[in-house]
């Protein structure tokens, strides 16, 4: 797949987001957005219904393994506690199984390689990719996403709201790695190497360059980046097309991404 379609079906338009206004729902009822950030079984009964509503051909559903561990503090979200050792595993685990068995109930598509991503572009069927947001739920052990991967794991955000970390430094805590750790950045070649899509959203400015050098460095012409969507609920504004990673200052964009995906707009 060449990389503008693939960055074509990746990008959530900002009209495109499931739960979108009124003016988006009265579009054709073609399937045709797609949303790399969705948490669905939050507040929907069914997959194919959320889908439907927003005309949406693609949705990267969410795990959140740090969520029962996590409150606002002051004016911002982040762990109230450290978890315990193999918590946040479970989490994973469970939120897994969970999404798994309702995608088998509803008879949907999972998407689970570039080539099944490619059938349900060439198809038009709605799909659902198993997304986690934040990889603390590795407690360290990068060796246990490969079995992540076997259960359908095809794109990872990094870091989430999870302030102990040891992955790397998160947008709205002060810095403890400068950075991603070795273990942040050995975390996304494993994701190069197993062919899950890195998502650098909540990371700093610096892990976020570390995450987009190593991928532009091992990945080189077949780079494949995942844009994270614009989304309100992540107190986000605008930004054009093919442009947007959350909290991502421009000039980390522009030094590490617009040479190589010819982004000259930024």
């Amino acid at each position: 797949m060449k990389r503008r379609d693939f960055l074509r079906a990746s990008v959530a338009l900002a009209a495109g987001a499931v739960g979108a206004s009124g003016a988006v729902r009265a579009q054709t009822g073609a399937a045709r957005f797609c949303d790399m950030h969705a948490h669905l079984g939050f507040r929907q009964a069914s997959y194919r219904a959320a889908l439907a509503s927003g005309d949406m051909l693609l949705v990267a559903e969410k795990v959140t393994p740090d969520s029962p561990i996590v409150r606002l503090v002051g004016n911002r979200l982040a762990s109230i506690r450290e978890a315990a050792p193999g918590e946040l595993r479970k989490n994973f685990e469970d939120g897994l199984k969970r999404r798994r068995q309702k995608i088998r109930d509803e008879g949907m598509i999972e998407v689970t390689s570039v080539d099944g991503l490619a059938r349900v572009l060439a198809d038009q069927t709605p799909a659902i990719a198993i997304s986690a947001e934040g990889a603390d739920f590795l407690e360290g052990d990068v060796a246990y996403l490969e079995q992540a991967r076997a259960q359908g794991l095809v794109h990872l955000q990094i870091v989430h709201y999870y302030t102990q970390s040891l992955i790397g430094d998160i947008s709205t805590q002060p810095p403890h790695h400068d950075g991603l750790s070795a273990h942040g950045k050995d975390l996304v070649r494993a994701c190069n190497r197993l062919k899950i899509l890195v998502d650098v959203a909540h990371c700093s400015n610096v892990a976020m360059e570390h995450g987009l050098w190593l991928r532009l460095s091992i990945a080189g012409r077949r780079l494949r980046l995942l844009w994270q969507p614009l989304s309100r609920q992540h107190g986000l504004g605008t930004m054009n097309y093919g442009t947007a990673c959350c909290n991502c200052a421009r000039d980390a964009m522009r030094a590490t991404v617009a040479p190589v995906c010819g982004l000259g707009s930024l």
